[in-house]
């Protein structure tokens, strides 16, 4: 490896990764000693999650590990072809350090590949716990792999020195902040115009499988979803597409017949980073199960219906409502909620202090 080389590869695997990158990559844009090289890899290059790689304003490299089925032997089998494919990149590429960021599979496999290269890792938002979730398991080895950690919050680094002690380890805060931040979001009226919709009363609706659980019950789950928005016709629902995982498919085919009965329902395959916030700025409420509902919605004081155990363990802001996928406690969360004040529990922006820790480590 070339000494003088300043080259840091980030790895995004879709749209969410993508939304917290994006300011970070502009704020490197020029660094003198920090060469931005962005590898896209996962959801971005399938038309189904909306070819979200065209969003990306420079993308150096692209690994394709496309699932071909929607279940966990596909997952399995994308995260070994990821390995072989990102092996073959980094020796090819003089990496100075590789920037990976959450939780996801795919980014799992970026570490493997780079751990055998002996390629340093840094790795944001790790100590987080999600514990209806596979992720805690990607994050944890991630984490264990890497050798630098930049976290959202101080209680988040503490876990991380529990579990590494000595580690390198920095509370940066998170990138949520720095994206709503640097956005013109649209006007309710604007929104109107897109969705066709009078936006008046509105809930977004995000729900992704819990991984730890198998299809049928992941399905029962959201079958439950649906029947507490069924119950509640006061509000329109802008729905938003599940994820890569196993059986997110088979949501959103349920979405979409569900779509066809309720004139009151939208769904949105990729909204773009700007729409999804501008969404949630003006919306009655945020339901589902996403980290989106964790760590952006509170920024805005727009309340969350957080459904099932896929986020506990995170750390929560008032405005958030915990129930079961069970159609009457959500339709009784529904009756509670109500905006609050905007809290920024997790900081006033992460660009600075990811730049100035890679320049550290650089």
């Amino acid at each position: 490896m070339n000494d003088d080389n300043r080259r840091v590869a980030f790895i995004t695997s879709g749209r969410s990764d993508l939304a917290l990158l994006a300011p970070l990559l502009r704020g490197l844009k020029n660094h003198p000693t920090i060469e931005p090289w962005v590898v896209a890899t996962g959801a971005h290059m399938t038309k189904l999650w909306g070819k979200t790689i065209q969003d990306i304003e420079t993308v150096n490299d692209r690994v394709d590990i496309l699932m071909q089925s929607n279940n966990r032997v596909s997952v399995a089998n994308a995260i070994g072809l990821g390995v072989i494919k990102f092996s073959e990149l980094f020796v090819k590429r003089h990496l100075k350090l590789l920037f990976l960021i959450g939780d996801r599979f795919e980014m799992m496999a970026a570490a493997v590949a780079a751990h055998c290269l002996n390629i340093p890792m840094a790795h944001a938002y790790g100590g987080e716990r999600t514990r209806a979730s596979q992720d805690d398991g990607w994050r944890n080895c991630m984490s264990m792999l890497a050798r630098y950690h930049l976290t959202a919050h101080e209680e988040y680094t503490k876990r991380l020195r529990e579990m590494a002690p000595g580690c390198d380890a920095w509370t940066v805060g998170s990138l949520s902040v720095d994206a709503i931040k640097g956005m013109t979001l649209m006007s309710r009226a604007d929104l109107s115009q897109r969705f066709k919709l009078p936006m008046k009363r509105y809930a977004v609706v995000t729900y992704h499988p819990e991984t730890t659980k198998g299809r049928d019950e992941n399905i029962a789950d959201f079958q439950q979803v649906l029947a507490a928005i069924d119950a509640w016709p006061e509000l329109d629902y802008i729905f938003t597409f599940a994820n890569q995982d196993a059986v997110g498919v088979e949501f959103n085919r349920m979405v979409l017949e569900f779509k066809g009965t309720h004139r009151n329902v939208k769904y949105v395959r990729h909204a773009g980073v700007d729409t999804y916030l501008s969404l949630m700025k003006y919306a009655d409420v945020v339901i589902g199960n996403s980290s989106s509902g964790i760590m952006e919605a509170p920024y805005f004081g727009t309340p969350t219906v957080n459904i099932g155990r896929r986020q506990h363990g995170r750390i929560m802001a008032p405005s958030i409502t915990h129930c079961e996928a069970r159609a009457e406690q959500i339709t009784e969360a529904l009756r509670k909620v109500k905006r609050c004040e905007p809290c920024g529990q997790y900081g006033d922006g992460a660009v600075g202090n990811i730049i100035e820790a890679l320049r550290r480590i650089v």
